[in-house]
């Protein structure tokens, strides 16, 4: 699927073994999640995990919600010298180590905290400001609260284009905050 040029792929339960492989190539990928709210694991569910290379690609996985076995995505979480890159990543760390029943290793580069340490002429660190600062993107963030649990088949191109642009940018921004 192909979003304002963004190359989607969909996956349901787990990442594929061959995506798997593709992305265990990269030094570092951008990681989100959604959720069925914001207070996982308490009272909401993870129901989506997106990865990025930062080549304009995202991988989109609904997990089972029955049983949260997805043990491809353990893989990238778990590897070592895989830097994870994230926004305010204290959320979907959470959620991914209480439902995937792991933990997540480092190395980790969250682009918030990075924001607050780098940025100190602002204080706006969200992940919109940064967009538009760093990549000239305005991010329209209203999808937020969808409703993620659908059938992944389900979601709308808008659904997936605002998941995709959570993880297609977290790469240049690292780098922009990096310098």
């Amino acid at each position: 699927m192909n979003l304002d040029m963004t190359k989607i792929y969909k996956f349901q339960d787990d990442i594929s073994a061959e995506a798997l492989e593709e992305l265990e190539k990269y030094s570092s990928l951008a990681i989100d999640t959604e959720g069925s709210g914001l207070q996982i694991p308490h009272r909401d569910k993870l129901s989506l995990v997106q990865f990025s290379s930062g080549n304009n690609d995202a991988y989109i996985i609904q997990p089972n919600r029955k049983n949260y076995k997805a043990p491809n995505i353990v893989k990238i979480l778990k590897n070592k010298k895989i830097t994870k890159i994230g926004h305010y990543l204290r959320y979907d760390i959470s959620g991914l180590e209480y439902f995937l029943k792991c933990n997540v290793d480092g190395p980790i580069f969250d682009t918030k905290i990075a924001s607050k340490l780098c940025r100190t002429y602002s204080q706006n660190h969200g992940l919109k400001d940064l967009v538009l600062e760093f990549c000239g993107k305005k991010l329209d963030k209203r999808l937020g609260s969808s409703d993620w649990n659908k059938n992944l088949n389900e979601l709308t191109d808008a659904q997936l284009q605002y998941c995709s642009n959570d993880v297609i940018y977290l790469h240049k921004i690292k780098d922009e905050l990096n310098k």
